[in-house]
């Protein structure tokens, strides 16, 4: 039987979380999006926070101490567990962001890359205001496709900037298009401490802007964060300042890469879209191991429990136990 808040909301791809009894789901859509907390039990509404200057996304919270924190368009934002309120932001982020973020004791890193947002492709729009002057040939205030001048093409898909599906783009929808030919594909890490408000000037540790995962979610173990980008490049940053201790690409597994990697017994696993499983020795100079090809698509990130690692393939899932 369907529970009620969840009859009419529908996510994108996000998981949701528990946190403090609640079940947390971040619901970003192009139009109204929200964080979403409903009692475990009862899934009664506890707190639902509108998230307007986010549009589709991907990224699954996760739990910081008494925050929950959910990279989103443009932004990483962190919200009170209790209430769903807002506590800090910081900007900077990528328009589409995917991988979920990982947190330390004190520190968030996240990451986002979309198409268009690498150094060298970003391409600023006028002002929604000369745009309608210099465009808007019906004078109806807003812009068409057909009116959009050949260097203010988006380049894709005409519904990722047509926000409300009705042809035309409004003031609200110019300003997200905008922000998405600005925006940049990076790698950065925020320690919030007890501040409130933007943080993006005050808290920002560091940005990395290169080999910038797509899918896959970072890696935090023993103070250095492991990226793994499309095209098998396999990055380790320095945790605390974000220096790039070593990147090289896997060898036999230039592919692409949903699964996010895991550590398990000193070891780490990190599966292509393709089912190239390689293991690397962890570390600032990691060492790639062995790689094993799976033969079948892999898109989940391996599971580890009790000793054993579950990996889920197209067809398959295998339960892997290391020798006693």
């Amino acid at each position: 039987m369907p529970l009620g808040p969840f009859t009419n909301l529908h996510g994108m791809a996000a998981s949701p979380i528990l946190s403090k009894g609640n079940l947390v789901m971040a619901l970003d859509h192009d139009t109204d999006s929200v964080l979403l907390a409903v009692g475990k039990d009862s899934g009664k509404t506890v707190w639902k926070t509108a998230r307007p200057s986010v549009v589709h996304g991907f990224a699954t919270p996760v739990v910081f101490g008494n925050q929950i924190v959910v990279p989103g368009s443009y932004q990483l934002i962190g919200y009170a567990s209790d209430t769903g309120k807002e506590v800090w932001s910081v900007s900077g982020l990528t328009w589409q962001v995917k991988p979920t973020a990982v947190v330390d004791r004190d520190t968030v890193y996240a990451t986002g890359w979309a198409p268009g947002a690498d150094a060298g492709q970003r391409q600023p729009l006028p002002a929604f205001a000369d745009a309608i002057a210099a465009a808007d040939s019906n004078g109806d205030r807003k812009l068409s496709n057909a009116e959009l001048p050949k260097e203010w093409k988006h380049g894709g898909s005409w519904n990722f900037i047509d926000l409300d599906r009705d042809g035309l783009l409004d003031e609200r929808e110019w300003s997200f298009y905008n922000a998405r030919r600005t925006a940049e594909n990076v790698t950065l890490a925020v320690r919030p401490g007890r501040a409130t408000g933007d943080l993006t000037a005050t808290h920002v540790l560091w940005k990395y802007d290169r080999s910038v995962p797509v899918v896959s979610s970072p890696l935090l173990y023993d103070g250095v964060l492991y990226t793994i980008k499309d095209g098998g490049v396999l990055t380790s940053l320095d945790a605390k300042t974000g220096e790039v201790l070593k990147q090289a690409r896997l060898r036999d597994a230039v592919d692409s890469y949903y699964s996010s990697p895991v550590v398990a017994d000193g070891k780490m696993y990190i599966l292509s879209e393709n089912g190239k499983a390689t293991v690397v020795k962890p570390g600032r100079e990691w060492q790639q191991l062995n790689t094993t090809d799976l033969e079948e698509p892999c898109y989940a990130t391996p599971a580890i429990m009790d000793g054993h690692i579950y990996l889920r393939t197209m067809n398959a899932l295998y339960s892997l136990k290391g020798s006693d």
